[in-house]
């Protein structure tokens, strides 16, 4: 199997690093929010839920990163669909936190915004990797 090299941003910088991938300052951005936001989670907030939107922002991002490491193709497009994973699963916690009032309607929409943002980068590398790869299964 042949390595790979990242493409190049779209300002044609070559990625060196996966602090160079666009999809990953957002993501990371993103985790932080979510951090700073169940700070102000009440007591009486359910610890489970609090950890899981920690754990699943964290995965989000980390598994971007890792996955920039790896020499193949498709050891890097296998931590992308884990990045993937972990997003609906950030998702769906903030939707519950949502529910149960732990977050306002606008906090909810505004990480809704976000994580959609973040799936459609990755979605976009994801199918520009298998594209310039020749790899088959892009979806969108």
């Amino acid at each position: 199997m042949a390595t790979f090299a990242p493409p190049a941003t779209e300002d044609r910088k070559p990625i060196r690093t996966f602090r160079d991938l666009k999809v990953w300052e957002k993501a990371f951005n993103l985790a932080v929010d979510v951090h700073r936001l169940t700070t102000g989670f009440p007591r009486e907030a359910p610890p489970a839920l609090c950890q899981g939107l920690h754990e699943s922002s964290v995965a989000m991002t980390t598994h971007i990163a890792q996955g920039h490491t790896h020499s193949y193709l498709k050891d890097f497009l296998r931590c992308l669909d884990a990045s993937l994973a972990a997003l609906s699963d950030l998702e769906t916690r903030i939707l519950l936190a949502r529910s149960l009032d732990l977050i306002s309607r606008e906090n909810s929409l505004k990480l809704e915004e976000r994580i959609a943002e973040v799936r459609r980068m990755e979605w976009g590398l994801v199918n520009r990797l298998r594209a310039r790869d020749g790899a088959t299964g892009a979806r969108s």
